[in-house]
Order: structure tokens, then sequence, then C-alpha cells
């Protein structure tokens, strides 16, 4: 007699590995100029790891590293004017845009919200 499989068990450990990818992999993108030249060998070293291993939940854990990746730069970027003046009211001396944090913030929910549905549904028994 046989029972019928429940459904499958995330392995959080290959969740987490698959997201500091995202995280890393992300960062390299977003800082290429400054901080990602440095970032990516540690992504790429990372990611040969996780593919020489098999590691699973690579789809849900990139999409939940980078979520998580934006909703730091949104919360870095909180300020909400769209523009910081120094010098006097009447002359300013130099301008400076700030990046406004729901641009950052929507993308983030998004990719957290599709890592949560990738996850629910690898869960989900065949019929």
């Amino acid at each position: 007699m046989t029972t019928a499989p429940g459904p499958a068990r995330i392995r959080w450990r290959g969740l987490a590995a698959w997201a500091l990818f995202g995280a890393l992999a992300g960062l390299s993108v977003l800082g290429i100029l400054t901080i990602g030249i440095f970032v990516a060998p540690f992504a790429l070293v990372l990611l040969a790891i996780l593919l020489s291993r098999r590691v699973p939940h690579a789809a849900p854990g990139i999409l939940a590293g980078l979520g998580v990746l934006l909703v730091w730069v949104s919360w870095v970027n909180r300020i909400e004017s769209a523009a910081t003046c120094s010098g006097s009211s009447d002359t300013p001396d130099t301008c400076s845009r700030v990046v406004v944090p729901w641009v950052w913030l929507v993308p983030a929910l998004l990719c957290l919200v599709a890592a949560a549905l990738l996850l629910t549904r690898s869960r989900r028994v065949p019929d």
C-alpha cells in the first residue's frame, strides 16, 4: 500500500543561497561603475557553486534576493523630495537629484510577490 505524496518541502538553505546570489548579482549590476566590479566575482563564484551542486529553488531565490536588495535601495533613498540644493534660497549653489524611494519599492515588492508565488506553486502536488 502506497501513500499519496505530500507537498514538496522547501529547502531553505538552497533558497537562501540563491537569494544571496540574486542580491550579489543585482548589486553588481546596480553598482557596476563603483562597487559592482568588486562584487561580481563573488556572485560568479557563488553561481558556479550553486550550479555544480544543483541547488533547488533557483528562480524564487534569485527574485527574493533581488527584491531584498531593491527594498534596501528604497530604504536608503527614502527622502521625499526629488531635489536637494545647497546655498541660499534665492541663488542655490548646487542642486542634486535624489532618487524617490517608490521607484525602487514597486519593483522590489513585485519581485518578492513573484518569489512567494513561485514557491507556493512549486509546493503543489501535480494531479
